[in-house]
């Protein structure tokens, strides 16, 4: 512990006692939907003057200060219709705001409250869902994708690469617990259902100290916690799979319940197929896949204004491939997961005073299995292969917000993980043969991580706000222990009413790795654990950005970012090798560690808030490297998530009441791939590829335009009902999903011998049509 840092925490923990206290009362209170009572989280509350605001929390719960009197107070929120009242101030007040939603259509980036910092996005699902996606189907990771700093992979994946940094970089959180796996159908689309979800906060820098074990970004969903007002229910039919959410009040105005799902419905389609696998009847290229999500809450306010939140949320896949000859059966199946639940209660201790503790769990499950018969006379022979990895994760938190001055705010808690991970335990069975069983020498490892914060926002006059904090954590893994000060500072500076300039810098330290495969697509990517021989990552970044207004109305905005990163003790695989290829040998043993990491760029994001035409266009120059000197003779070179360039634009036209149009067009420089420099004979005569280095080549630029249209009405009855029409790729670009490696050959007399290897480009996405109707009860 360095004397320095120590002192600095301890600054925080008692920066108030340097402040000066006034005779104000206070205006607390809560915001929520008016008719369902649904508690919005990022609604800003300000007095009309523009004295003093205050961002609601994930509880919808806000505090002002004032000196006594009578103010003009006012609230607003994205797709909500703004709120205004008077407010007499003679002593601490309570107060319910209900904010009504608003029947315009737009598609609405919220500029970042005062007090938030650099790197901090807000979009309102409500948006996203908006946003043309494959098929059609809501995508709210992928729509996150069309905003500066937030890049994808191949063509259909849902894994961010945030700032030139992995998608195991990234924290994803559900209710306050942790999310593993981000994907369905082997990356095609996200695991989150757009109806179950509530609100997004997405921080690329300038981290809040409450946050931490991970080096890149923190992508934090809140669940809806159901209408506590009357029932209601929705139901969506789509091109690929169908949702339904149901909520309502279990004791009106007190408690109430969510649940929602989500099913892929062509598993039917190789039913025939299914018949005859089982019946033993010849079989060629059976596929089935199917996957679900579902998602449930229930809340209750007690008489004191505590509440209870219990959430929980399962997502499962499954592919399944077969081929069944006479006497030759082969199956592969894989399957993934996960699970999430956590159990909050908060409290309004004092008027200044927020408390609230969380325990959750969370759990991870990834199965490959192939498994070959063959049947030989009287004869038969076993090969099989089980691969599993998992992981588990059961944690509490405690946290305490408060606010003992009007420009000031105070933020301490403290954090206990236990994780539990099973890194790639592999189980081979060769001929049937006893003797030739093999299980490799991954076993299970335990560690224990901690955490302790403390938080300060704090404003200076109208002009300089800045948050202030410490981070230390801790972790025990094999009688080994790290620890780590991760310092966390964001500066906002108004320069006149219209420009801000935002600066911050924060040290993060994360405490586990994912191996990434090199398979294209699959979700065969390995969470493992730091240990006594694999240090943790630790990663410095600094940003600064300008923002500006460019009209009087506050309808255009405009915004630049750079960023610079620092990352130490990276992991590669060693060249060649796989979890599956090197299964005998243990997971430690076939990686490079120690790789240094950096990447640097600038954001620009240019964006109409309002009218029949509104939308935002976004561009971003990033670069990310890498270096270790087993690789390109200790070089720097391009790591898999750079992409150089990156543009986007969203469009949004409200042409009536009842009709909208969409359409975004996206951009992306092919990202870095090792391509064959040459060719060579091997000792058996056969042709095959020479590399040379890691990442000399790239993929194909990428550029996608998707069109859309959103119809809404309602019927006889009063009930409204819907229709999603569009595009997907609409000028029919065959991006490449991946390259593959061709080798032609050419007959010379009666042999056939290998003229030439060709690199080929594989697209799975052609122009594609969609629809989608939703109805609501």
């Amino acid at each position: 512990m360095k004397g320095g840092e120590y002192w600095f925490f301890m600054l925080l923990l008692f920066w108030g006692n340097v402040c000066f206290a006034q005779s104000k009362v206070s205006l607390f209170g809560k915001v929520v939907e008016a008719g369902s009572g649904e508690a919005l989280v990022n609604a800003v509350v300000y007095w009309a003057d523009k004295t003093q605001a205050a961002t609601t929390n994930q509880y919808g719960h806000f505090i002002l200060t004032r000196p006594i009197g009578q103010y003009d107070l006012q609230c607003s929120y994205s797709g909500y219709k703004d709120y205004k009242t008077s407010v007499a101030l003679k002593q601490d007040t309570s107060m319910i705001i209900e904010l009504e939603v608003t029947t315009l259509q737009e598609v609405v980036i919220r500029e970042s409250p005062p007090v938030r910092q650099s790197g901090f996005l807000a979009i309102p699902v409500a948006q996203l869902k908006k946003i043309p996606t494959l098929l059609g189907e809501p995508d709210l990771l992928k729509a996150l994708a069309m905003t500066p700093g937030i890049m994808t992979g191949q063509e259909g994946t849902s894994g961010l690469y945030v700032r030139g940094s992995a998608p195991d970089q990234n924290l994803v959180l559900l209710d306050e617990a942790t999310v593993y796996n981000t994907s369905h159908a082997f990356g095609f689309l996200s695991v989150f259902n757009p109806d179950a979800v509530k609100n997004i906060d997405v921080y690329k820098g300038s981290f809040p100290a409450r946050y931490g074990g991970r080096t890149a970004s923190v992508i934090d969903l809140t669940m809806k916690e159901g209408n506590n007002q009357k029932k209601r229910a929705e139901f969506s039919l789509g091109v690929i799979n169908s949702r339904f959410l149901v909520e309502g009040p279990i004791k009106k105005g007190h408690s109430s319940y969510m649940l929602s799902g989500r099913m892929m419905h062509t598993v039917l389609l190789q039913l025939p197929k299914h018949i005859k696998l089982l019946t033993g009847k010849p079989v060629q290229d059976m596929v089935s896949f199917w996957f679900y999500d579902i998602n449930a809450k229930v809340n209750h306010t007690f008489k004191d204004k505590s509440q209870l939140f219990f959430s929980i949320y399962s997502n499962h896949d499954f592919f399944k491939n077969a081929n069944q000859r006479s006497n030759r059966t082969q199956i592969s199946t894989l399957q993934w997961g996960s699970l999430t639940s956590s159990l909050r209660y908060n409290r309004i201790l004092s008027k200044r005073l927020f408390w609230r503790t969380i325990g959750t769990y969370s759990r991870f499950n990834y199965r490959l299995d192939t498994k070959e018969t063959r049947q030989i006379g009287n004869e038969s022979s076993l090969n099989k292969t089980n691969l599993n990895n998992s992981i588990r994760d059961w944690g509490v938190k405690t946290t305490f917000d408060y606010v003992p001055f009007s420009n000031y705010i105070l933020r301490i808690g403290t954090e206990h993980t236990f994780h539990r991970y099973f890194p790639g335990q592999i189980k081979v069975i060769l001929d049937n043969e006893p003797s030739n069983v093999s299980i490799n020498q991954n076993t299970a490892i335990a560690t224990k991580e901690s955490a302790i914060y403390a938080e300060n926002d704090l404003h200076i006059g109208n002009a300089l706000k800045f948050n202030l904090g410490m981070r230390y954590s801790f972790l025990s893994v094999e009688n080994q222990n790290y620890s780590n000060w991760e310092p966390r500072i964001a500066l906002n500076w108004s320069l006149a009413k219209a420009h801000s300039i935002k600066m911050g810098y924060s040290r993060m330290q994360q405490y586990m790795h994912q191996l990434t495969s090199n398979g294209v697509g699959l979700p065969n990517d390995i969470w493992v654990p730091v240990t006594q021989k694999i240090p943790p990552i630790s990663a410095n970044q600094f940003e600064i950005g300008w923002y500006s207004t460019l009209d009087p109305n506050e309808n255009w905005k405009l915004s630049i970012e750079s960023y610079y990163k620092k990352m130490q003790n990276l992991i590669e695989y060693q060249y060649g090798s796989d979890i599956i290829v090197d299964y005998q040998k243990n997971w430690q043993d076939i990686i490079i560690k120690g790789v240094q990491g950096r990447a640097f760029g600038v954001e620009l994001m240019l964006q109409k808030k309002q009218g029949k035409w509104n939308g935002w266009l976004s561009y971003t120059y990033a670069k990310s490297e890498r270096r270790t000197r087993q690789i390109n003779n200790g070089s720097w070179y391009d790591s898999r998530y750079d992409r150089r360039h990156n543009l986007a634009l969203v469009a949004n036209y409200q042409f009536a009441s009842k009709w909208s149009l969409l359409a975004n067009w996206v951009f992306q420089t092919g990202y870095p791939i090792t391509l064959p420099l040459a060719a060579y004979i091997d000792f058996s005569g056969n042709v095959s590829p020479y590399y040379i280095g890691r990442n000399q080549g790239r993929m194909p630029n990428f550029h996608r335009l998707d069109l859309g249209a959103i119809y809404r009405n309602k019927n006889q009855k009063g009930r409204e009902f819907g229709w999603n029409l569009g595009i997907y790729n609409a000028y029919n670009q065959r991006n490449p999903y991946y390259l593959e490696v061709i080798r032609n050959y050419k007959k010379i007399d009666q042999t056939a011998t290998i003229d030439r290897l060709d690199v080929v480009k594989q697209a799975f996405f052609p122009l594609l049509p969609y629809f989608s109707y939703q109805i609501y009860y």
